[in-house]
């Protein structure tokens, strides 16, 4: 007689037999799973959600809780077996800054067919595991979560970034999934509220690991500002 889970194809449910029963917050490993099918699809799947424009179901997720409460374990599970063993998945761990998503995500390629340099479309799979080691706080944090809120929708369109010194840098078909985490304190001190009202948390799901799932809305970010938070 077959076991259940030699019957199903539901990865999410084969994922949380993987992960087992265990101290790390329900939540944290459900959403990490769905970054990781999220990263794998990529942009090969879409749907129109208005005429002519291509939606890939991409996501930001970001775990947020206290220290100690399982958000790197549940990074680590999603990512350490399967991502860095993917190169397709193209992930990218560590500290990284918008000028450097910038040219990471716009880098050309010699065209054998047109023999000539062309854009080499690309996804990425960005994993930072402590925002604030990441990210960091003041203009750089405020300047990457600006980059990422609008590298979110990605499309065919073309995005110039061109400054005096590195020229330009056109970037296209990009697709980017993004799995990180962090404290609360640490969160607030990553996105400031020009960021956040420029649309960054609409694009977020932020991930509570005190119960229930949560989600962080403006009005729970202004409750920080206001306990005395630096914005």
């Amino acid at each position: 007689m077959k076991r259940k889970l030699e019957e199903t194809l539901n990865f999410c449910e084969l994922y949380k037999h993987y992960v087992g029963h265990r101290e790390v917050p329900p939540q944290y490993d459900r959403w990490a799973c769905f970054s990781l099918i999220a990263a794998s699809v990529g942009k090969r799947v879409w749907i129109e959600k208005f005429t002519g424009s291509k939606l890939a179901p991409n996501l930001y997720v970001i775990l947020i809780g206290p220290s100690g409460c399982g958000k790197g374990v549940a990074v680590d599970d999603a990512t350490i077996p399967y991502a860095t063993r993917t190169p397709k998945l193209n992930h990218y761990r560590g500290k990284a800054t918008a000028p450097y998503l910038v040219d990471f995500l716009g880098k050309t390629k010699k065209s054998e067919l047109e023999n000539k340099w062309v854009i080499d479309s690309r996804s990425i799979y960005l994993l930072t595991p402590e925002l604030s080691l990441s990210v960091g706080s003041g203009p750089l944090a405020e300047e990457f979560i600006k980059m990422m809120t609008e590298l979110f929708t990605g499309g065919d369109y073309d995005y110039q970034h061109g400054t005096r010194t590195r020229g330009n840098v056109t970037i296209r078909g990009h697709c980017v999934n993004w799995l990180g985490a962090s404290t609360e304190s640490w969160f607030v001190r990553a996105l400031s509220q020009d960021a956040i009202e420029s649309g960054a948390l609409a694009r977020m799901v932020t991930i509570g690991g005190r119960g229930p799932m949560s989600l962080i809305t403006w009005s729970t970010y202004s409750s920080f500002l206001m306990a005395g938070q630096p914005s």
